[in-house]
């Protein structure tokens, strides 16, 4: 989380020299390339077990592909802490999807809580967009990739109690490829890499092997270990973090409406934790 929280830093310096497409492809083709290695030097498997290759496909299309996109146009819209806070509405979010499939139970907590934390967002968009701080076709791609995240959250979920973690990332990258070639193959082509700052490279390299690689393999481990929901907890320190990074790096401030607002989510979201972390303390005890 502290590796993402410092991402949404990491790409606005990135931005300078190249376009959210450019990126976006250039992260794409050295993590894969790097997964593919890693596992391949482990002695895991690069090809797909039978009968999970649409579902590992479908996953790595939504996580790697659609949601990237959605990311990256959504980030360079709005400030870091901002995006952070849209993007943590993604516990509430995976949590009623894997409800609603029957992967988990929906308990009146995280209804209550779920509420509460859209309310906070709305603090935090509602007060951007007034005093015009706040792209709102930003903001809603941020969303979007909210719920894309979500669902691709909860996919994974039945595929890792099957497949290591590191391998379904490494084989669903290829399915992302669809999405981020012909998005990013012209602005990537058009970057003048032998010029780039060191800057520019040592935030690309965190976006690339740090957040990108790193980050999305630890989280992959904690969906593996404690379930969609459990895991995506964790996502609720972002927004703090992306926040302390954007004020310390970029000199990036937020109103005190906004702060209201972060805190009304970080509420929502703990209260809709804890109450789903209720239910199944007393769903164990029970039986």
């Amino acid at each position: 989380m502290t590796l993402w929280g410092y991402n949404f830093v990491a790409v606005k310096f990135v931005y300078v020299a190249m376009s959210p497409a450019a990126l976006g492809l250039a992260r794409f083709l050295v993590t894969w390339a790097t997964l593919a290695a890693i596992v391949w030097g482990k002695g895991g498997s690069l090809k797909c077990p039978q009968g999970l290759g649409w579902r590992i496909a479908w996953q790595g299309f939504l996580s790697m592909g659609v949601y990237m996109v959605l990311f990256l146009e959504g980030i360079a819209r709005v400030a870091p802490g901002e995006g952070a806070i849209l993007l943590a509405t993604s516990p509430i979010l995976t949590a009623i999807i894997a409800a609603a499939v029957g992967q988990e139970r929906l308990v009146a907590g995280t209804v209550v809580g779920s509420l509460t934390a859209f309310a906070g967002v709305g603090l935090v968009v509602g007060s951007g967009a007034f005093s015009g701080r706040t792209d709102v076709v930003g903001a809603g791609l941020l969303l979007a990739s909210a719920l894309v995240w979500a669902v691709a959250t909860v996919i994974s979920k039945p595929i890792m109690s099957k497949v290591p973690a590191i391998e379904m990332f490494a084989l669903s990258m290829p399915a992302a490829a669809l999405v981020l070639v012909p998005y990013g193959v012209r602005d990537m082509v058009a970057v003048p890499w032998a010029q780039l700052a060191p800057t520019v490279w040592a935030n690309l390299f965190h976006v690339t092997f740090l957040a990108g690689l790193v980050g999305f393999v630890g989280f992959y481990r904690g969906v593996q270990r404690a379930g969609a929901s459990a895991a995506m907890l964790y996502q609720f320190l972002v927004p703090l973090l992306a926040s302390f990074f954007a004020w310390v790096c970029l000199g990036t401030v937020m109103t005190w409406v906004q702060w209201l607002g972060v805190l009304v989510v970080l509420l929502g979201v703990g209260y809709a934790s804890w109450s789903r972390l209720r239910a199944a303390v007393v769903r164990t005890a029970k039986s």
